[in-house]
């Protein structure tokens, strides 16, 4: 799907490099890459809202966006020496925004996973070039249900895999993010920098079936809901009061009614049990069921 909507808007605008991703809508993490012109290696880099882009080639940079949640990130690419964008191709880009967002959000991973689904933890651990340095049996099977993810590029860690390492690397501290693999449910991916050799050290990374209230946050997401409710959906979850929301969220008791009025009326269901029994059998549905 993603390389056919770059096809499409390589016949409406001109550029000489495009990729396009899904995010992680939790973490803002980029989880998968298709390229058009560039090497897949580290092409999640041009997604970083923070990224300048490579030196000298002009980008635009469109957030792709539904319901207010971000499903991914495209940027367009000209080689240097060539025009700036102008702001009447930017326009036009941004047209496809919601739609391309909408199509990230609906659609399937990949093809689906023909193998077993592993249900305990896998471990790797990733040097400062990017490259693996030792994994486990376990991680090696779960880095097989991302990889179709990506564009095929052996001997390529998943995206998802490269950019929570990169990020706990660059911030010091624990990243995670989840993702829906070719498996039909949700992993979670695990950074953490190993002790010693500063900002290039060694980084360890773990991969794992989600837990069932990180997807029962995660279906949360394909809600038509703002993030007010989004937040009193997650609240309700955890067995809250109407009193307990309204003290955490800073309103109003009657407001939390009003909230789980438009979130009953989005999910179909009429009670707060009911509300928790659909967002956990969704759960359970989503995280596998073949222990091995």
């Amino acid at each position: 799907m993603r390389l056919a909507a770059l096809g499409c808007l390589d016949g409406t605008l001109d550029f000489d490099a495009a990729c396009i991703g899904t995010l992680d809508p939790s973490s803002g993490v980029v989880t998968s890459v298709v390229t058009h012109g560039l090497p897949a290696v580290r092409a999640w880099r041009f997604l970083e809202a923070q990224s300048p882009g490579s030196a000298g080639w002009s980008t635009a940079r469109l957030q792709l966006v539904a319901d207010g949640v971000a499903w991914g990130a495209m940027v367009l690419l000209r080689r240097p020496g060539r025009d700036e964008f102008a702001a009447r191709e930017a326009a036009t880009l941004a047209t496809a925004g919601p739609l391309l967002a909408a199509a990230l959000r609906d659609a399937a991973p990949g093809p689906e996973w023909e193998g077993e689904l592993v249900n305990r933890p896998g471990t790797l651990v990733v040097g400062g070039d990017g490259l693996p340095t030792g994994m486990t049996n376990t991680a090696r099977h779960l880095l097989r249900e991302l990889a179709g993810l990506d564009e095929p590029s052996p001997g390529v860690l998943p995206t998802v895999v490269s950019v929570v390492a990169s990020r706990a690397r660059e911030r010091g501290h624990p990243v995670r993010a989840r993702v829906l693999s070719l498996g039909r449910r949700y992993l979670a991916v695990t950074a953490e920098c190993l002790p010693g050799k500063g900002p290039r050290g060694n980084v360890a990374v773990v991969v794992e079936p989600a837990r069932p209230e990180e997807i029962a946050a995660a279906m949360l997401y394909t809600v038509p809901i703002t993030p007010r409710e989004r937040s009193v959906a997650a609240l309700v979850m955890q067995g809250r009061s109407t009193a307990e929301m309204a003290m955490a969220l800073g309103i109003s008791k009657w407001t939390v009614q009003d909230h789980l009025k438009v979130i009953f009326d989005r999910l179909g269901v009429r009670s707060r049990r009911e509300l928790v029994s659909h967002l956990r059998g969704v759960s359970r549905s989503s995280s596998g069921n073949a222990p091995i």
